[in-house]
């Protein structure tokens, strides 16, 4: 069973931070633009839904909100096998995504690998609270999966509230919890006290009694 101030706890926690959700580009609109050696090999936008979000840029596969809680980027290879390279099968190639609004209003702060070809040198590099760059050196390697990893974005800023109170509701709750218990206190301690005052008066009544009984 929960004490008085666990349930207190308990409350504040869930009331102030609520329940976490997965920052995800689902139902987002951005651009990708990929280069090789300077090249633009495609400059598109890219509307972000269930399952794959871009085919046909040669045998490259784009999906944009993969994994269980959507926050996963994945650039594959299809079918399957062994290729000379993503974009070209020389020199350098980058690919930079933008306008990457993800869910609830979160920002993007880095980027966390989760597979890259062990043959090639993958980086990513964040480019604004909105846009990432891949770049890499065109290489022979074995797909599907060339790169995949997750977007590593801030807590959700859920906004100022509509209208300005003097006191959070979290705050209201705690002071009145508070006044209840400091009024508790109070009580008991007048309570004791009573109780000590008859008990000093029955005191002097006895003693008076037994020096009468004396004389």
């Amino acid at each position: 069973m929960y004490k008085f101030g666990q349930l207190i706890s308990l409350a504040l926690i869930f009331g102030l931070n609520g329940p976490a959700t997965a920052a995800t580009l689902r139902g987002d609109t951005i651009r990708l633009v990929a280069i090789n050696e300077g090249n633009i090999i495609t400059d598109t936008m890219i509307s972000i839904g269930d399952g794959p979000d871009l085919l046909g840029l040669g045998n490259t596969v784009f999906d944009f909100d993969t994994g269980l809680p959507g926050d996963e980027f994945e650039l594959s290879m299809s079918p399957a096998g062994v290729y000379g390279g993503v974009l070209s099968g020389i020199g350098n190639s980058q690919v930079t995504l933008s306008g990457l609004d993800f869910r609830g209003g979160a920002r993007l702060i880095d980027w966390a690998f989760l597979q890259v070809p062990s043959e090639i040198v993958v980086t990513a590099d964040l480019l604004s609270p909105s846009s990432l760059r891949f770049s890499w050196t065109e290489g022979r390697f074995e797909g599907g999966p060339f790169l995949r990893g997750r977007f590593v974005t801030s807590p959700e800023d859920p906004g100022p509230p509509p209208n300005p109170i003097p006191l959070p509701a979290a705050g209201v709750l705690l002071t009145s919890v508070l006044g209840l218990a400091i009024g508790l206190i109070s009580f008991r301690q007048k309570a004791v006290g009573k109780d000590n005052s008859y008990h000093r008066h029955g005191l002097a009544n006895c003693a008076r009694d037994q020096g009468k009984r004396h004389h």
